[in-house]
């Protein structure tokens, strides 16, 4: 009697590395744009969120310190607060190396929102638009200097 010899085969074939790959490809595929989506829609409501927290702040430098101005630039999107000609806070709105678009209202570089004494805007009612990508985000701000998110 002859024993028969057994061999196990252990690994994997090329032809199923193959597959593999091309799975992890095409499921990749179709992951990458969500995800691009989704991190501008994160940048823009942080952008906006910042903003929002910028108006507010600028209004309780006013009470404080008699009047405020908050200065706000599209290119690049960044802001001032200026509180009686002097510097209070130098903001550069945007995390990431592409920072989102600040479309400012009638399309202005910049605009300048002042409040005075007692916390009260002393502006029109302007609409700010964060855009970057298909994601947008802005905010209302009144002529009294309350926001509104959008």
């Amino acid at each position: 009697m002859r024993a028969e010899v057994v061999l196990m085969r252990t690994g994997t074939t090329l032809m199923e590395l193959v597959v593999c790959l091309a799975v992890l490809v095409a499921v990749t595929a179709l992951a990458t744009p969500r995800l691009n989506e989704l991190g501008d829609r994160v940048e823009v409501r942080s952008v906006r969120e910042e903003l929002v927290g910028l108006m507010t702040q600028a209004r309780a430098v006013g009470v404080a310190r008699g009047g405020a101005t908050l200065v706000l630039e599209s290119e690049p999107p960044a802001a001032l607060l200026l509180a009686r000609d002097s510097l209070v806070r130098s903001v550069r709105l945007g995390r990431t190396a592409l920072p989102p678009e600040l479309l400012l209202p009638a399309g202005r570089a910049s605009t300048a929102f002042d409040f005075d004494a007692l916390g009260i805007g002393r502006f029109a009612s302007a609409t700010i638009v964060v855009r970057r990508g298909r994601a947008e985000a802005g905010i209302v701000v009144s002529s009294y200097g309350r926001v509104r998110r959008r």
